[in-house]
């Protein structure tokens, strides 16, 4: 190699040297200039060369995406390609400014964007072309992010909401929507939806959509059986009582129904002498699982009762008044009814004398000739005075 090439290869490593120590370019400043970060202090070159790039380039404070060389996603692999021909046919080597590898690689990554400026060197020894080339790195968008339990769980009967628990990294705002089953967002859940669902949940943020699958269980509620009021029951002693409650299950379950003694299992009771009573008595329903109880009076009456006697009211008279009772009585069974007299009084009549003035009770008595019905009754009998009499 002669000294006129050694000069020149020596003049070529320096320019190199320079040229490297200029890295990544941002707009920082309110004018949006390029500044090259230095490396070594050798700034002043740096500078001037990232200001003729800027030129070259047209790149201004309007520098939009449209005017890039390159645009591409933060995560891209961006590979300059660029060939230089030689005109004597020399070999030609590469050199390229930061962000690029020796290779002309640059492998962005998340935290990327913006705009850059590189320049590429094409050497054949004894001379150098520059070419500058632009580089937009667009932001990329972080999906929504879906947050809920699988499996989701409700009951029947319920309210159901589903409500997952989104969050956008980039803050965007984000809606969501649910598909897979009928029921939507919220729903009040009846009594015949139970089973497995697969529920998709689908958030957007505007740019980007993504979704979710999971599984939502509505589990099965058990509904008691609905037993209706019961009319209370009125017989006498001997009569068969049959009770016919009305009862279903709404979820279509069988129901059996058990009475409270002296009832039976078939809701039949034949009473009999002596059995006369008021009883609490008592229906259950069940489905197996549940159960409901209603009472009713149930009340048996004697086959025979005693007579009725109606109120007798009390007697007021004078002495040498008259005193007549003439009591209503009845038998609620028809049997004929007599009626007897004690105490003062032992008929139904009775005229008081000038001795008789006083306070007396009189018992009247009704009778069936098995039972009886009685009423004290006071006799006042006032004092009457006699004029005086002349004795001859």
């Amino acid at each position: 190699m002669n000294k006129n090439k050694k000069i020149l290869l020596i003049i070529l490593i320096t320019t190199l040297t320079f040229l490297s120590a200029c890295n990544e370019v941002s707009f920082k400043d309110e004018e949006a200039n390029i500044i090259c970060i230095p490396v070594n202090n050798i700034s002043s070159f740096c500078k001037a060369q990232h200001q003729k790039v800027l030129s070259q380039a047209a790149l201004n404070q309007t520098l939009i995406e449209e005017a890039a060389d390159f645009v591409i996603n933060e995560g891209d692999l961006l590979i300059l390609d660029t060939k230089a021909i030689d005109p004597d046919g020399d070999m030609v080597s590469y050199n390229f400014t930061q962000p690029f590898d020796s290779s002309g690689a640059w492998q962005t990554i998340e935290g990327d964007a913006g705009f850059y400026v590189a320049t590429i060197f094409a050497s054949d020894e004894l001379s150098i072309t520059t070419l500058n080339v632009t580089i937009y790195v667009k932001k990329v968008n972080h999906a929504p992010i879906i947050g809920i339990e699988s499996p989701a769980v409700f009951k029947e009967g319920e309210k159901m909401i589903l409500e997952p628990l989104i969050s956008d990294e980039d803050g965007d705002d984000v809606v969501y929507s649910v598909g897979g089953w009928d029921f939507g967002k919220t729903y009040n859940l009846g009594y015949d939806v139970a089973g497995e669902y697969e529920v998709v949940i689908i958030a957007n943020d505007g740019k980007t959509k993504v979704s979710k699958t999971i599984q939502a269980i509505i589990e099965d509620v058990n509904r008691p059986p609905v037993l209706e009021d019961l009319a209370d029951l009125e017989v006498m002693e001997g009569q068969r009582i049959v009770v016919t409650p009305v009862f279903y299950d709404p979820d279509g379950d069988d129901v059996t129904a058990e009475y409270s003694e002296p009832i039976n299992s078939l809701g039949e009771w034949l009473t009999k002498k002596g059995d006369a009573d008021s009883y609490d008595a008592k229906v259950t329903v069940s489905d197996g699982e549940d159960s409901v109880t209603k009472s009713f009076a149930l009340v048996v009456l004697p086959s025979n009762r005693a007579p009725i006697l109606e109120v007798v009211e009390d007697v007021v008279v004078e002495e040498t008044e008259n005193v007549k009772f003439m009591p209503i009585a009845y038998d609620p069974e028809g049997d004929r009814v007599s009626t007897s007299y004690s105490g003062w009084m032992t008929e139904d009549e009775y005229e008081t004398t000038y001795d008789d003035s006083g306070e007396y009770i009189v018992t009247i008595t009704v009778s069936d000739g098995e039972l009886e019905t009685f009423q004290h009754v006071q006799v006042t009998v006032l004092n009457k005075n006699r004029p005086p009499v002349f004795v001859k």
